[in-house]
């Protein structure tokens, strides 16, 4: 998969638009539309960025291998999916509806920023 298409599934993973994904890095829409589909190859620094930002295993988003996100590096989501390891699945399913409804208040209230 390339570079593009794993950028995609990382955005549609955190479930952010293009617009929104851009804005968190400072990159236009137009710019991340064109890396998605391949038009641009995004530079180095780029690539270190959304791996800063998102939490990012580099070496997945560059070569496809491993896990899509760096535990290592964020013990807060690892502390968070270890939790949700330990859940039933009735559990789980309320705890990510949960964390849905927290991100779409805290989108709604970004824009509230525009």
């Amino acid at each position: 998969m390339l570079i593009g298409k794993r950028i995609r599934e990382l955005r549609t993973a955190l479930r952010l638009s293009q617009t929104e994904f851009g804005k968190k890095l400072s990159i236009s829409r137009d710019v991340i539309g064109s890396i998605e589909y391949g038009r641009v190859q995004p530079r180095e620094v780029l690539l270190e960025l959304i791996c800063h930002v998102f939490s990012v295993d580099k070496n997945w988003l560059v070569n496809g291998e491993g896990e899509m996100f760096d535990t290592q590096k964020n013990t807060e989501i690892a502390e968070a999916t270890k939790i949700l390891n330990t859940l039933s699945p009735s559990f789980r399913t309320l705890a990510l509806r949960q964390l849905r409804e927290m991100l779409d208040f805290q989108k709604n209230e970004e824009h509230k920023d525009d």
